[in-house]
């Protein structure tokens, strides 16, 4: 991604927007039979003509306590059933990939629950009627997360968090995005550069957008490389804790990677 927020909410609202509609039609049960054991009230196995199969406990002749169905177009559901519908714990597994793990209601997803897509996308947290709905983290393959308050599928302003696997930033970043990284420690490369007492990092030799560095708290190695090796300036990348100060955004300086 190269922003921290375009275009996110979209991909959220088409991936998180997964109903679990069964549609087990037990009532209609034509081409349909018990292969074995008790499909009435007790433990058995009962399959489709089109391939479906269900395996596990029966109550008055539905689907009621533990069981596996399966779909003859692979996709499957693990768990607790109530009356026919998925209802307590489970898993429901996709034939592409997708994967959900945690609490059922009504044959949806409904209370604590993990969601994870094939290609790598996680939502860990609350669900309601089938769409994330509490507490949640969405996090992405490249470990940009959001975290927050969700509601009916949306994040509701929550800030970005990035955490240590994510990509090195670029200082238009930093300035695009401050009111999310305040106080979050971060890495950014750019063209570092002494003035006098002060220090600042651009984009790149010669750009005007920069952020001021503090130096005071890093170790003396490391004031000493940067007063010496880049008294002219020189490309780095640095970590530090991010802050914002009458419009002047500054990093305290924890670290650099030469």
């Amino acid at each position: 991604m190269t922003s921290l927020r375009s275009g996110v909410k979209l991909v959220l609202m088409k991936k998180l927007s997964l109903y679990i509609f069964l549609g087990l039609l037990w009532c209609n049960v034509g081409f349909a039979e018990c292969i074995k054991g008790d499909c009435t009230n007790g433990y058995g196995t009962y399959t489709w003509a089109n391939g479906n199969k269900h395996v596990g406990e029966f109550k008055d002749g539905i689907p009621h306590g533990q069981g596996t169905y399966t779909w003859a177009d692979g996709d499957k559901y693990v768990g607790e059933w109530k009356d026919g519908i998925p209802h307590g714990l489970g898993t429901y597994t996709w034939a592409n990939g997708n994967k959900y793990v945690g609490e059922f209601k009504d044959g949806k997803q409904h209370g604590q629950g993990t969601f994870t897509w094939a290609d790598g996308d996680k939502y860990v947290g609350e669900f309601k009627d089938g769409k994330e709905h509490g507490q949640g983290t969405y996090t992405f393959p490249d470990g940009e997360k959001y975290v927050g308050e969700w509601k009916d599928g949306e994040l509701q302003n929550q800030p970005v968090e990035k955490n240590a696997k994510s990509e090195t930033l670029q200082v238009s970043d930093i300035l695009l995005d401050i009111q999310t990284l305040k106080g979050k420690s971060v890495e950014v490369k750019g063209f570092y550069l002494n003035v006098g007492q002060m220090a600042f990092l651009y984009e790149k030799a010669g750009s005007l957008n920069f952020i001021s560095v503090e130096t005071k708290n890093a170790d003396r190695e490391t004031r000493k490389y940067l007063l010496k090796s880049c008294s002219t300036g020189c490309e780095i990348k640095v970590k530090g804790i991010l802050s914002e100060e009458y419009g002047m955004i500054t990093m305290d300086l924890e670290s650099i990677k030469k």
